[in-house]
């Protein structure tokens, strides 16, 4: 599953942040951009660890 999401990071936002359920909240009030970017960079991280323990 971890590939599925780090071999397309664009995709991956789109997904991520195009969520209009999310859109509740307030575009403008910052609560999207902090939640989503924590997300982007848990899955950037771990990417970056199990590539590191796969060479």
């Amino acid at each position: 599953m971890l590939v599925s999401f780090t071999s397309n990071m664009v995709d991956f936002w789109k997904i991520t942040t195009g969520e209009c359920q999310l859109h509740w909240l307030g575009q403008k009030k910052g609560v999207i951009q902090l939640v989503t970017g924590a997300v982007v960079t848990a899955v950037l991280d771990l990417h970056a660890k199990v590539k590191d323990k796969l060479l």
